[in-house]
Formats: structure tokens, sequence, C-alpha cells
């Protein structure tokens, strides 16, 4: 019994703090272009580069196609471009560099030369979008293609007119609850030929990005690249690009705008002269998020965790202690894999 309270007592003076104390630095990872490198740094002093380990690339001509962390389990995912011929999806050990296929597929790489792809937290898919405006979901579990949606396009009336989206790097915000109690988020976009911020379907997902709709936010102000990275921070909702501007180009973060686009510069990433690729921000606050809905509250995540540590499995561990929107992680088993494979855990099926 001391046991438990101790732990509830942790667990609560832990969910108050990350509730009350301010907005810390993101925790960041990138890919270097030419060393095929993972390189970790913090939002707040970019030019330091917490961690760096060499990518488990085999061909000659293989590339990584950006960076996400599943929000589901925490992993982190790429797709591995295979010379231009096909490309496979893999999960990214950031502390050794392994890459790990993901299911047996060889997949068609979308029509286009540079790319952005984002973990979709409502339905655990990872979008794809590229430079020619193609628009991909594929299945996290499997590998495999789950939809090829509508072209992208500007909608009637935008400030684009005409023109054809080049967006190349795409974000999801944090879930949050709609107007009608489901879990929602929206999805960003940069559009690196009219260094734009972009949003690809409607205000939480009011129009799914699968119909390709593109509505311009506004002007970054500064020169955005095709080479970089977009992510936003979980909770925070701050947004975060990684650019490689100028000539010759400087690896360069820059925290962007949801509401007006405008890009405020961070610093330089590390020396600045090795370009990066992808942009992920590791949810340092996740293995109290059980759930995976964006929040941490004691009587949801709390309990289930408690449980769990009573040595409780399956639907007993969940019973009444879900939220009533149903969030990314509803089962044990789902749960389990978070704290097991997240938070360096060893729970039992």
């Amino acid at each position: 019994m001391r046991h438990f309270f101790t732990v509830l007592f942790t667990f609560v003076s832990s969910a108050i703090w990350l509730s009350l104390a301010p907005a810390q630095a993101a925790l960041l990872y990138a890919y270097y272009d030419s060393s095929n490198d993972i390189v970790s740094f913090d939002s707040e002093n970019p030019n330091t580069i917490l961690s760096s380990k060499q990518i488990g690339l085999t061909g000659e001509f293989e590339y990584l196609i950006g960076l996400d962390f599943r929000p589901a389990t925490g992993q982190l995912y790429s797709f591995v471009n295979n010379g231009g011929v096909n490309m496979r999806m893999f999960t990214v050990d950031p502390f050794t560099g392994k890459l790990t296929q993901v299911g047996t597929s060889s997949l068609a790489i979308p029509a286009g030369s540079n790319f952005g792809l984002s973990f979709a937290p409502t339905s655990d898919r990872l979008r794809l979008v590229t430079n020619l405006a193609s628009n991909t979901r594929y299945n996290p579990e499997t590998g495999a293609l789950s939809g090829t949606d509508t072209a992208l396009s500007y909608v009637a009336g935008d400030p684009a007119g005409s023109a054809s989206p080049t967006i190349t790097h795409i974000a999801y915000t944090s879930l949050s609850t709609g107007a009608a109690g489901a879990l929602v988020t929206t999805l960003y976009g940069i559009d690196t030929a009219r260094n734009t911020l972009v949003r690809i379907g409607g205000v939480d997902g009011s129009t799914s990005p699968n119909g390709g709709e593109v509505t311009t936010i506004g002007a970054l102000g500064v020169v955005g690249s095709a080479l970089g990275g977009f992510a936003i921070a979980p909770r925070t909702n701050k947004a975060y690009a990684a650019m490689n501007t100028g000539v010759p180009a400087v690896a360069t973060l820059y925290e962007i705008n949801l509401s007006n686009g405008l890009a405020t510069f961070r610093g330089v990433i590390g020396s600045g002269s090795a370009r990066i690729g992808g942009l992920a921000i590791k949810d340092t606050s996740s293995c109290y998020d059980l759930d995976g809905d964006g929040n941490i509250l004691a009587l949801t995540d709390g309990l289930m965790l408690l449980r769990a540590l009573l040595g409780m499995t399956g639907t007993s561990v969940i019973a009444n202690a879900l939220p009533s929107a149903t969030p990314p992680r509803s089962t044990w088993s789902a749960i389990r894999a978070h704290l097991n494979t997240t938070c360096g855990m060893s729970f039992a099926p």
C-alpha cells in the first residue's frame, strides 16, 4: 500500500509540474544529407549537437526521405529511397542509427524529387507529399501503401492563384479536443517555391487532407529550401523548420508562427556546414501520456500506470480509465508497447 501511494504521489506531482512548468526546449532529430548521420539538438541551442550516430544504409545510392516520430509508439520512422528505383519504410533507432524495415514491401516512389512526411495522430498513418503535389498515406504496421489521395492544389481564391503547390515539408499539430468532443489535428506545410506556410485540409481536419486542398497562411519572410524539415512540438504546438539557406548553404533552425507563417531565426544547426534533411521532435514527456491523447491526467494515465505497476494486465488496466474520445492508444497491447518501447520498461502481455 505504501508503494501504491508513493507511485501515486510521484505521478501526480510530475503531472502537475509538467502542466505548470514553463515551455522547455524541444528535442529535435534530423540527419546530415552527406554523411547519413542522425543528429539531435535542442531548439534553444541548435549549434550544439547533442548526439550523432551513423545510419546503417547498405546500398551505394540509398538515402533517407524525411523523419517523424510515431505518436502511437514513440518510434522514429523514415523511408529509404533506393536510388530512385523504389522505397521502403524503416524505423530508426536514434541511439544507434540502426534501421529496421517495416514489413517486406518495396514501394513505388510518388512522382517528385523532394518529399515531406508526418504522422497523423488521429489515424496513425504516415502521410507523404512531394514537390509535384503527390499526396499518399502509408501503414506503419505493415509498411504498405494505405491510400493515394487527391493531388495537392490551392483552393479557389487563394493568393497563390493557379500555381501548383511545391510542398516539401509537412507537420501535424498535437491532438486537441474539437467542438464535437472528438480528437482533432491540423496539417500544415511549407511551399518552398513560394516561401510560404500553408494548411492542407481544414482547421482541425474539418476538411480532410485526403482531399488535397491547400490554403496559404502567410509568407515565411525567409528563403526556404527543398531539403530540410518541418516539425510541430507535442503539447506546445510550437513549430520549427530546418532550412539550408544561402550560398553556400547554411543549415539553420527557425521557429514558425502557425498563425501568420513568419519564421524567426533560432540558430545555426551544428557548424551549419552540413546540410540537414528531415526534422522530428521527440516527446520527452510521453512516458506519462499512456493513452497518447496529448494530456497527462492522474485519473486516466496515472490510474493505468498504477494498475500496470501492480501487475494487472489486459482490460483490467484500461477499465474506466480511458478518456471519452477514443485516444491513439486505447488497448493494453498498445499501451504496453509504448511503455516498453518508448519508456524502457518491461511489462508482460
